[in-house]
């Protein structure tokens, strides 16, 4: 979340999980297996996507939470319901929230552990990925910066509760409190390395808002942790940190941390009232300055608390999160959803709590239908011209292009508009294509595919026209084989 506070603050709705001060012992870790696991999904080179089976595809992504083993189970069903191939969890959140996982020492917490254990375990069991976040700015601001969440005071590394941390600063410094929180995090990886659907470790969320940390600092801390967490994992999953959305917002990103090895994507945290919009600049930006994947970590239209007084919670938001779905579907973005409020952390407020997650569960339902059998190998964001003018974001390669548009009037906070007349789209290839035609699938709304429409591609450029009548349409264009 990128200036929000978590819901629980000092006050925690969450259940303990068995006794705080059991840690886990060398018969809990695990320990490195003979062969290194093989992810279900990997990193290829050079690709803007994970791959799986061969198919390199975004990763429809949900960021869920919930204070009990028992409570994650239904969240987990309905992701893997509605076609969602990930979940991305905040391991400090949940089980005991006021240990953090962690004791004065920087041991494991035995029962903590365990209840992560059969978390992992469920949601392989409906075939969803994980990628735990290990830290998390809240857990290390004293209130500076003020974003409204101090959660220092329950870190069990803090000094005034027995750990060496005089400030939460000391974590990105060369010091005992580094060194106690490095110590937890191996035991952790040596635990898990051995999960196939762990696919990528996340050592921090929102860098930026952490008492005392600078993109120097705490690009530093990033990879002295990403170096520990790859001697620790034989299968070498990805490894990377996040900051909020802020540096983007303000031009300055911290390049040094996308850049460097505590990174091996990029992840954007975008907020936005306009949504889709912001995810499709974010994501250019993000492009433009790196040569890295570029990960949407988690999103919404509003960063704040879902108190009730948000776009969040209005009856209208879910028109506004549809059109953000297949934005970052077509934006060259490994993944896409990753809602955060509306994906789990509402349960905490009890002005939307569970029933705000339960009403967007099919959210990506279509969208999941939509990514059935594609492959992205190769695809790069496009540009297009229309007539009328049109939102829209696209990829392309020289035997598929794979896009999204929608009328300009949709917009906050009602996403009303009339339906579009026939739009006109001119796509310019980066690559020299093959003139000839092309056959174009038009998907609406609703996951209805309308009758093939059939496109011309001349030098280079390929000229479809929509068909009219809908507010907004995805499609599939490829080339006909020649006679």
């Amino acid at each position: 979340m990128a200036v929000a506070p978590f819901g629980c603050g000092g006050n925690t709705q969450h259940t303990n999980a068995g006794d705080a001060g059991a840690t886990a012992d060398a018969s809990d870790s695990g320990g490195a297996p003979s062969t290194p696991v093989a992810p279900w999904w990997t990193l290829p080179a050079g690709s803007r996507y994970f791959s799986r089976d061969g198919r390199q595809t975004p990763l429809l992504m949900r960021n869920i939470s919930a204070p009990s083993v028992a409570a994650f189970l239904p969240l987990l069903e309905a992701a893997h319901r509605a076609g969602a191939r990930a979940v991305r969890i905040q391991l400090t959140q949940g089980f005991g929230y006021d240990t953090l996982g962690i004791d004065s020492h920087g041991a494991v917490l035995k029962d903590w552990a365990a209840s992560w254990d059969s978390v992992i375990k469920a949601a392989r069991a409906q075939d969803l990925a994980v990628i735990p976040v290990f830290g998390i700015w809240g857990d290390w601001n004293n209130g500076d910066p003020d974003q409204g969440w101090v959660h220092f005071n329950a870190n069990p590394l803090n000094q005034a509760l027995g750990g060496p941390a005089a400030s939460p600063a000391e974590l990105f410094q060369d010091s005992a409190t580094q060194r106690a929180w490095l110590g937890w995090l191996a035991q952790l990886i040596d635990r898990w390395q051995d999960a196939p659907n762990i696919i990528a470790w996340e050592i921090f969320s929102e860098l930026d808002l952490a008492t005392g940390g600078t993109a120097q600092n705490a690009t530093h801390f990033a990879e002295i942790a990403a170096d520990l967490i790859h001697a620790h994992d034989p299968a070498a999953r990805p490894v990377f940190a996040s900051t909020s959305d802020l540096p983007l917002i303000s031009g300055e990103p911290w390049l040094d941390l996308w850049q460097g090895r505590g990174a091996d994507l990029v992840s954007i945290h975008p907020y936005d009232p306009e949504l889709d919009e912001t995810v499709a600049t974010r994501v250019a930006a993000a492009l433009a300055a790196t040569a890295k994947p570029v990960f949407i970590g988690e999103s919404g239209l509003d960063a704040a608390a879902p108190d009730g007084t948000t776009l969040t919670s209005m009856p209208s938001a879910r028109a506004g999160m549809q059109p953000a779905v297949w934005t970052e579907l077509t934006s060259g973005a490994a993944s896409a959803r990753a809602l955060y409020w509306e994906d789990g952390y509402a349960a905490y407020y009890p002005q939307t709590g569970l029933p705000l997650v339960h009403a967007l569960n099919d959210l990506d339902e279509v969208a999941a239908r939509w990514l059935t059998d594609a492959d992205y190998t190769g695809l790069a964001p496009i540009g297009a011209v229309s007539e009328p003018p049109v939102f829209g974001s696209l990829l392309a390669n020289q035997t598929q292009v794979r896009g999204f548009l929608r009328s300009k009037q949709l917009a906050p906070p009602d996403w009303v508009a009339p339906p579009l007349p026939a739009v006109q789209l001119s796509i310019s290839f980066f690559e020299p294509t093959r003139d000839g035609e092309w056959a174009v699938t038009f998907t609406t709304p609703s996951g209805e595919p309308l009758p093939v429409v059939h496109a011309t591609s001349r030098r280079n450029v390929l000229e479809v026209t929509s068909p009219p009548g809908f507010t907004s349409l995805a499609f599939v264009a490829a080339p006909v084989p020649p006679p």
